[in-house]
């Protein structure tokens, strides 16, 4: 790139001609290699940059918000649970999982001894309710009734049976109507069938 000069001297047989001609000529430099083309690329990197970072900023932002939302619901949730003496459960149907929260307070056993999975709960079950509350949970799941509700006998560390009331709803779908998720709570109602029995007889 630059201004060049070429002189052109010719002959005609053996005979030089005298005058000679100068060409002057400008090489421009192709225009990714321009100095305000190279200042315009670095500037366009830089938004680019600037732009993705501020994205990902957003996107981080909304996350820490969505999180501190929710562990404060679930703050929220747990000292109400803790006044009434409930128990919540989140049964994630796929994987099997069940995320328990106010169970030790319930039942009494220890953080140590409560599994994450449905299963631990149906082996404290009395065998006389395990019907009735299998398809008490199967209804809701077939979607012949609005929620799913049962009343059953649960075994304690010390040996002796719980009625507790367990309440629930199927609270998360796939695109083809498939149940993910149920949520649900479970109470203790040991002194009313108490009651019931002392008028029974």
């Amino acid at each position: 790139a630059g201004r060049h000069q070429l002189e052109l001297a010719w002959s005609h047989g053996a005979t030089p001609e005298s005058a000679a001609r100068v060409l002057q000529f400008e090489v421009l430099a192709r225009w990714w290699q321009r100095p305000l083309t190279a200042v315009l690329s670095v500037a366009v990197l830089l938004l680019v940059a600037a732009g993705w970072w501020w994205s990902r900023r957003r996107v981080v932002l909304r996350q820490q918000q969505a999180e501190a939302a929710a562990h404060a619901s679930d703050e929220r949730l747990r000292m109400a649970l803790w006044g009434t003496g409930d128990a919540l459960w989140d049964w994630h149907l796929r994987t099997g999982r069940v995320v328990r929260t106010g169970m030790t307070q319930l039942l009494g056993y220890a953080e140590s001894e409560i599994e994450d999975t449905l299963y631990w709960r149906d082996r404290l079950l009395h065998p006389q309710d395990i019907t009735a509350t299998t398809l008490a949970l199967q209804r809701h799941l077939d979607g012949q009734s609005p929620y799913y509700e049962a009343e059953y006998r649960l075994r304690t560390p010390g040996g002796e049976w719980m009625w507790v009331l367990d309440r629930g709803q199927i609270v998360e779908r796939d695109e083809d109507g498939e149940a993910l998720r149920m949520a649900g709570t479970m109470r203790n109602i040991n002194e009313r069938h108490r009651r019931d029995e002392e008028l029974r007889y």
